[in-house]
């Protein structure tokens, strides 16, 4: 299903949506939207190294327009572990995380 993440994903589909998502960004660098997508994309990919940075740079223009969707906040959290749960769907990510504090 497009743009919610949970849709079946194919390799050429993952560097279309790559390709046209920075495309996107280059014409508008603060699309929030499109690079918290365009970090999801990346993980997809298997760049979970790239996806973080990019989750990152989400966040902070999330920050900047004053609201940060709980996808991103997940996002967020997954991109600052340090390899204690690399490759865990954001939700799961979430609840590891929680009982983990």
């Amino acid at each position: 299903m497009l743009g919610t993440g949970t849709g079946r994903s194919t390799p050429q589909g993952l560097k279309t949506s790559e390709t046209l998502l920075r495309r996107a960004l280059t014409e508008e660098p603060r699309n929030a939207l499109a690079a918290s997508v365009l970090g999801t994309t990346l993980r997809k990919e298997g760049q979970t190294g790239a996806a973080r940075t990019q989750y990152r740079a989400a966040a902070t223009l999330y920050a900047a327009q004053g609201h940060t969707p709980a996808g991103m906040q997940a996002n967020l959290k997954w991109a600052d572990t340090t390899g204690r749960f690399l490759d865990l769907p954001a939700p799961i990510l979430a609840l590891l995380t929680r009982s983990a504090h």
